[in-house]
């Protein structure tokens, strides 16, 4: 615990502390950690609350390391206040956090500045401190010729006598012996009450299932102000892309006011790649910009992309020209934004991540690999309904095997895998690596594209050949992949406590056309039946759907109770839908709601990128206006139409569920198969 959360200079201070000490690739404590073998990922977070709090976390570690863990920190941070933080490392993230609050990179700044200003709003009542961070950077970097980080490591670090080593260590079984003693704390209860007392917890409980069935009266409805539909702009909101060649480079362009900052994308065709080697292209985003590259040590190279640019991330993505699934195109993303007077640097920078970073590294390869086992485990594990949509999808789509490849529960297998055949085969593994990235970047496979003002973009455009020309300039063949979706019906097993519960299919594939007036079919699904039947009656923490131009159409609960009644209630959104009914008051909050999921508010980067979706789907401002003059037109009796649609989706039967493994086997005859996520 340190300080009061009202001071903002210690807040600010803190966030840099935990990015110089422990998340930063040099960072010393990482470095420590990792030499001495304890834990497979580790990471420094404050929280900012009354008191601030200052963690260091490491995942995956041995519970026999707990002393040394402690001894090694207190130990590192001794040597740190000796020797002095590193100047390049600290300068560099001070530059992230200061690019980071100058940019506003968020839509919602209302909000943003809000959430920003709450401890000290909360707790001084004043809002404005949070938001005065031009003293506190000038503050901080003071920092970069002084002791005043140092002095705050011994004071509030070594010399704090408030602080706590906890460990969580998993016991197999526990979550059975939980549900047995409180099923027989029940029982015991259950046969302590008086015939009357039960009956009135029965009569209690069927008032309120009553209650939550019930429909708003007409009055209290009349009290919710209401939009009007003239209110809202008929005409779609278009982002232009401009396409043109740049130093032999595919380029395209979105005019934007950005304050003087370039958002760049590079995309390279996955296609380049053999079927079989599709997760390895997942993997090597994990590996670019943390290793040697160059002249850079990584650690060189980490502390230079964080003084040079706000940003460098690697990704994968997966975009369907004209809502095709059978016109998949896959892309490695590279995402870079920086300042125009950097652009040199940053430019040169990618240029040697791209083709030359050293693979052959078998120490660090080795330690970033378990890093990312362990970050895609800790996903898996927590993110329920991501892993039980991208498996539903991958039974009925390719575009659904293909993201389960590289970002779901076959990917987290296939790491897991790689993690063992690491250790047996070093050189082999890296051999496919290498393979993979030499196949990449190459100027032919290679589209870029960038959000800027035009003068800026004058400006990038002459510091492209930086890129382009360390690029291998050679033909390039792409690969006829076979992704053949498998409708599997899986209960996938976890120690998780509740359930995520998915049925769909794709519509095109049944011969159903899109209709613009699906999204209002999905926001009356998600805030009326979904809502009241998954999570007010049925005790989830929600209920919605998903309908997608590319033919995407399911159901979900989230943190669900239930498993087979979920999936009864999604049969039973056939009859709701037959038997709709809306007035024109009710009709037009429907309305407006799809309107809001379709005008949200959006920065300039993420204009760019709707931009860049669009040109890559071949979505042109006519099919955007089609959409928008359908929803608006939307009738009560066009939702009752489509329940013979949603009939032959249903119809299909096909679902994932991600749940309790006792409630799963309990429920086993409901699928094809059970699966342990974690083997």
């Amino acid at each position: 615990m340190i300080e009061k959360g009202s001071d903002q200079a210690t807040v600010i201070t803190l966030d840099i502390l935990a990015d110089v000490l422990v998340n930063q690739e040099s960072a010393p404590l990482r470095k420590a950690l990792q030499e001495a073998g304890i834990g497979k990922d580790i990471y420094g977070a404050t929280q900012n609350m009354q008191q601030n709090l200052f963690s260091i976390v490491v995942q995956n570690a041995n519970l026999a390391d707990k002393d040394s863990f402690r001894t090694i920190i207190l130990k590192t941070l001794q040597k740190v206040v000796e020797e002095k933080i590193d100047r390049e490392a600290l300068q560099g993230s001070i530059n992230r956090m200061e690019f980071r609050l100058r940019e506003g990179d968020d839509a919602q700044k209302g909000i943003a500045y809000n959430v920003r200003s709450m401890t000290s709003w909360l707790f001084t009542n004043d809002p404005f401190p949070a938001l005065e961070y031009e003293t506190q950077l000038t503050q901080l970097k003071k920092s970069l010729t002084s002791t005043y980080l140092e002095d705050i490591i011994k004071t509030d670090f070594l010399d704090n006598p408030y602080g706590l080593v906890v460990t969580l260590e998993p016991k197999p079984g526990l979550e059975k012996e939980n549900s047995k003693r409180i099923t027989a704390e029940l029982a015991s209860y259950k046969q302590k009450l008086a015939p009357n007392e039960l009956d009135t917890i029965v009569k209690i409980t069927q008032d309120l299932v009553a209650y939550q069935k019930k429909e708003d009266n007409p009055e209290a409805l009349a009290t919710m102000p209401v939009l009007k539909l003239s209110d809202i702009n008929r005409e779609a909101t278009w982002y232009e892309v401009t396409s043109q060649k740049v130093e032999g480079i595919t380029q395209l362009y979105h005019d934007e006011f950005t304050n003087h900052i370039v958002y760049m994308n590079f995309w390279f065709d996955l296609r380049v790649l053999p079927q079989e080697m599709i997760p390895y292209a997942a993997v090597l985003t994990e590996l670019l910009g943390k290793m040697d590259a160059g002249g850079y040590s990584y650690e060189k190279l980490d502390k230079t992309l964080n003084i040079n640019t706000g940003g460098f991330n690697a990704s994968i993505a997966a975009f369907l020209p004209d809502y095709d699934d059978n016109k998949l195109s896959p892309k490695l993303r590279i995402q870079m934004k920086t300042t125009t007077e950097k652009l040199d640097t940053a430019m040169r920078l990618l240029g040697d991540i791209l083709t030359k970073t050293q693979l052959e590294s078998k120490d660090r390869l080795g330690e970033l690999l378990r890093r990312h086992q362990s970050q895609v485990e800790s996903n898996v594990t927590q993110n329920g309904y991501g892993v039980a949509l991208n498996r539903l999808e991958s039974y009925y789509s390719q575009r659904g095997v293909f993201n389960d490849m590289v970002r779901g529960a076959s990917y987290y297998w296939f790491v897991t895998d790689l993690v063992k055949r690491y250790a047996d085969d070093p050189a082999g593994v890296i051999a496919q690596l290498k393979q993979v990235k030499e196949a990449f970047f190459t100027r032919n496979n290679l589209l870029a594209g960038t959000t800027s003002s035009e003068e800026d973009f004058k400006v990038y455009s002459k510091h492209l050949q930086l890129l382009s020309s360390v690029l291998a300039d050679k033909p390039v063949t792409y690969n006829t992949w076979m992704l053949t979706p498998t409708i599997r019906n899986e209960g996938i097993e976890t120690a998780s406590k509740v359930q995520y519960v998915l049925q769909g299919y794709d519509f095109r594939k049944l011969g159903l056309p899109w209709d613009g007036k699906w999204n209002v079919l999905s926001q009356v699904m998600s805030t009326d039946w979904l809502q009241t039947r998954i999570r007010v009656v049925g005790g989830a923490y929600g209920g919605f759907s998903g309908i997608s131009k590319s033919g995407t159409f399911y159901l979900a609960s989230y943190r669900d109770p239930n498993l087979k009644e979920t999936l009864d209630n999604y049969k039973g959104t056939i009859d709701y839908l037959s038997n709709f009914q809306a007035d024109s008051t009710t009709m037009t909050r429907y309305i407006i709601g799809t309107i809001a999921n379709l005008d949200y508010l959006m920065t300039p980067s993420d204009k760019g990128e709707l931009a860049f979706r669009r040109y890559m789907e071949n979505t042109t401002k006519e099919a955007v206006q089609k959409d928008r003059d359908a929803v608006l037109s939307t009738t009560p009796g066009d939702i009752q139409k489509m329940s013979s649609v949603v009939a032959k989706i249903l119809g299909q039967d096909v679902y994932c569920v991600y749940g309790n493994e006792d409630k799963l086997k309990a429920n086993k005859d409901l699928f094809k198969s059970l699966v342990t996520l974690q083997k």
